[in-house]
C-alpha cells in the first residue's frame, strides 16, 4: 500500500450513524489510495473510465466503513484497501469484455458457493470443487481476501445469528424466505452487479446498511438527482437481467 490515509475512528462511527458528511471526510481521505489503486490496475484508462473506477473505489470506501469493527483488529484503512482494489479491478476488467483474469472468476465463484450455502465453508469448498481445480489451502485464502461482511451471508450486525438476506425476504425459514435470501444473494455475487449497483440498491432499501436518502447517495456518489435515478434505474434492470 503505498499511501497512507488518516481517518479518525470518530469520523468513522459518524459515517456509520448515518452522517454523509463524515462519509464525505473519509472518502476525500482515501482518494489517494484510489488513485494509486488506479494507477496500478488501470493505468490505460480513458478519462471517462477512470471517472467510473473512481466511483466504484469510492462505494467500495462505504461499504467497507459500514461493514468496518474494531474488534476485527484492522485499522480502518487496512481493511477497506483490498476492497477498493477488488471493486476497480473487477470494474475495469467488466469494462473489457473477455479480459475477466481466472483469479478474479475464481472469487466471484466463491462468493456465490457461498451465498447458496449460506456461508458453510465445507460446502462451498465442495461445490467450487466440483466446478474447477482448487486446493482447499488455496480456497481458504481466497475466501479471506475477498471475505466482505456486508454481503449477504454475513450475519446483520445488530440481530446475531440472522443473515442480512433472511432480514431483507422475510423473517423465519419457511421456503419463500429462504428462497429470496437465495435470490438476493446470488443477485449480489453476480459479475454482472457492479459495486456501484451494489450500493445503490442497498442504500435503496436499506439492506446491510441505514436507508440512505436518495439525495444523500446522489451526493456521495458526486452525480446530481438524475444521474442518480439512471444509475438506479439501470441496476434495477441488470438485477432482473441476473434474475431472469
Amino acid at each position: 500500500m503505498t499511501q497512507r490515509a488518516q481517518i479518525s475512528t470518530e469520523d468513522v462511527q459518524s459515517a456509520q450513524s448515518g452522517d454523509t458528511d463524515a462519509m464525505g471526510r473519509i472518502i476525500g481521505a482515501m482518494g489517494p489510495v484510489i488513485e494509486s489503486i488506479l494507477r496500478s490496475h488501470a493505468p490505460d484508462a480513458t478519462r471517462e473510465d477512470a471517472a467510473d473506477l473512481r466511483q466504484e473505489g469510492a462505494i467500495a470506501v462505504m461499504m467497507a466503513v459500514t461493514a468496518w469493527s474494531t474488534a476485527g483488529g484492522a485499522s480502518v484503512v487496512a481493511y477497506a484497501y483490498p476492497r477498493i482494489q477488488s471493486a476497480v479491478r473487477d470494474a475495469y476488467l467488466r469494462s473489457r469484455p473477455g479480459s475477466m483474469t481466472t483469479d478474479s472468476r475464481r472469487e466471484r465463484m466463491i462468493r456465490s458457493a457461498l451465498a447458496r450455502h449460506d456461508g458453510d465453508m465445507d460446502a462451498a469448498y465442495a461445490d467450487v470443487a466440483g466446478q474447477v481445480s482448487m486446493k482447499r489451502s488455496r480456497f481458504d485464502a481466497m475466501v479471506r481476501a475477498t471475505d466482505d461482511a456486508t454481503h449477504l451471508d454475513a450475519d446483520d450486525s445488530e440481530h446475531p445469528g440472522e443473515t442480512v438476506g433472511s432480514m431483507l425476504a422475510a423473517p423465519g425459514h419457511d421456503t419463500e424466505a429462504v428462497r429470496a435470501r437465495e435470490t438476493v444473494a446470488s443477485i449480489f455475487a453476480d459479475p454482472r452487479v457492479s459495486a456501484r449497483d451494489e450500493f445503490c440498491m442497498r442504500a435503496e432499501h436499506g439492506v446491510g446498511m441505514p436507508p440512505e436518502e436518495r439525495a444523500q447517495v446522489a451526493r456521495l456518489l458526486g452525480v446530481g438527482p438524475v444521474t442518480h435515478r439512471k444509475i438506479l434505474s439501470r441496476a434495477y434492470a441488470t438485477a432482473r437481467m441476473v434474475h431472469g
